[in-house]
């Protein structure tokens, strides 16, 4: 008879037992299903960390209500990189540092468009660089320089970057789901401005990023002088 009771006893701690692990793993499950929904936040969270402690992005410059966001002597990774400013210009253009013949430039912009991403004929090449200029008038109201990453260090990247698309387009993964993984790819990099690239070319973003991306110009140009 206690025999029996002690198997009794055991089958319910076995069932207790399984139904606590089977809540573990919805919960664990759950709660990677939220994740990505809060991703872009955190990005967006080391991008404008608290007053008290240094943005890791190089400061804005800033003239008047114009803000030229990224790149700001920066190092890039991408070979067509996006320009992010906050205010109102009419043209974007693009030139070797040190001269004065445009190479490339983007006069189709309006008072909705803060951004453009690079769209010469010819890629900008490794260790090289540049300047970007914003025109209001005939002439540029503000300048920034970057320079694009030398190839040794391109080259590892890319392959990196390769290997981990490969793995997230076997898992079926959205283009923001890979837009979210190669900016927490550059975040590790330390290259801000390519962080910003990946958010700004999601095609259709969540509400979220949406949002976020509403904001960042703002926030990311407060307090630039």
């Amino acid at each position: 008879m206690m025999h029996k009771i002690s198997g009794i006893r055991f089958l319910i701690l076995a069932s207790v037992i399984s139904q606590l692990t089977l809540s573990l793993t919805v919960l664990e499950t759950s709660a990677q299903t939220r994740q990505p929904a809060s991703t872009w936040q955190r990005i967006m969270n080391i991008l404008l960390p608290p007053r008290q402690r240094q943005r890791p992005i190089s400061r804005p410059i800033q003239q008047g209500a114009l803000c030229f966001i990224a790149p700001s002597n920066q190092v890039v990774y991408s070979t067509r990189p996006m320009f992010l400013w906050k205010g109102n210009l009419k043209k974007v253009a693009v030139v070797n540092s040190g001269r004065d013949d445009y190479f490339w430039s983007d006069d189709k912009i309006n008072e909705q468009k803060n951004f453009v991403i690079y769209a010469g004929e010819k890629e900008l090449q490794p260790g090289q660089s540049y300047e970007w200029h914003g025109f209001i008038g005939k002439n540029p109201a503000l300048l920034a320089s970057f320079q694009v990453m030398d190839t040794q260090r391109r080259q590892v990247m890319d392959s990196e970057l390769k290997a981990l698309e490969v793995q997230l387009n076997a898992k079926g993964a959205s283009k923001e789901t890979i837009a979210l993984e190669r900016a927490n790819y550059f975040i590790k990099q330390e290259l801000w401005s390519d962080v910003l690239r990946e958010a700004y070319s999601v095609p259709n973003p969540s509400p979220e990023l949406s949002q976020i991306l509403q904001k960042l110009p703002n926030e990311l140009c407060e307090g630039a002088s």
